[in-house]
């Protein structure tokens, strides 16, 4: 359920993870700016409905909208679950 907003945000084709990552070659693996502004809005509307909190060990602001949450945090917390819920593939 807490994933549900993010997947709208994110409308995610569900697939086979595993059989993407056999089939899709490495030039084909590409990261655009729109892509990162995305992800920025994504992790920023995350942070902002504590989809994304701060841990022990990533003591992140929620008022700081320059610095943190870290890429582990983010890595736990938004893209392994989320992933996971549309079929195990990259993000």
């Amino acid at each position: 359920k807490a994933l549900t907003s993010i997947l709208n945000m994110v409308q995610p084709i569900r697939a086979n993870g595993a059989e993407l990552h056999r089939s899709v070659p490495a030039k084909k693996w590409c990261v655009t700016r729109a892509d990162l502004q995305q992800f920025r809005k994504i992790v920023m509307a995350s942070v902002a409905s504590n989809k994304i909190t701060p841990t022990d060990q990533d003591q992140f602001s929620l008022e700081d909208n320059e610095i943190g949450p870290c890429v582990h945090t983010i890595c736990q917390q938004l893209i392994q679950p989320l992933t996971a819920e549309v079929g195990g593939m990259s993000w």
